[in-house]
């Protein structure tokens, strides 16, 4: 970087914004790891970020993430609307991230089931799911609240 000062609300050269590239593409490729810390997710084409290499980034950045929450749950439900701030050092707002999770996801709402449970399940908190596999037997899981906030703060930070 040059020796001028630099002011954090004034605009950024192209100059600038190159070296932030330069030093993004310099920690992925001598820090941060495939499969850990981004990836390709299933069902995607690109790859992604994940929280680990989000994580790595704020850090070289001197990001700090200040998460809001919001409570939507009801009582048959556990959802949770996240707002994560990113900060700088001096607290100047870099913008705001927004995740949102459920425990209505079918990834949180269905398990499968142990032996004989599926038996004694109350209808209405079981099902047959017909995939590619042919049918499977599910329960509704019980989701812990903290999983879903957890799922919609990483979301809102990455």
């Amino acid at each position: 970087m040059s020796d001028m000062i630099v002011h954090e609300d004034a605009p950024r050269t192209a100059i600038q914004i190159r070296q932030q590239v330069n030093l993004i593409q310099e920690v992925m490729a001598s820090v941060m790891k495939e499969g850990e810390h981004y990836g390709i997710i299933p069902g995607c084409k690109k790859p992604s970020l994940w929280k680990s290499g989000a994580e790595k980034l704020m850090s070289t950045f001197r990001i700090a993430g200040h998460p809001r929450v919001e409570d939507l749950s009801t009582d048959d439900e556990y959802r949770f609307r996240v707002y994560c701030e990113g900060r700088s050092p001096s607290g100047l707002s870099l913008g705001v991230g927004i995740g949102e999770a459920s425990s209505h996801d079918n990834k949180w709402m269905w398990r499968s089931p142990n032996r004989n449970e599926y038996e004694n399940t109350p209808e209405d908190r079981r099902r047959i799911k017909y995939g590619k596999d042919g049918e499977e037997k599910q329960v509704r899981a019980d989701t812990p609240a903290n999983t879903i906030l957890k799922m919609a703060k990483k979301s809102a930070q990455i």
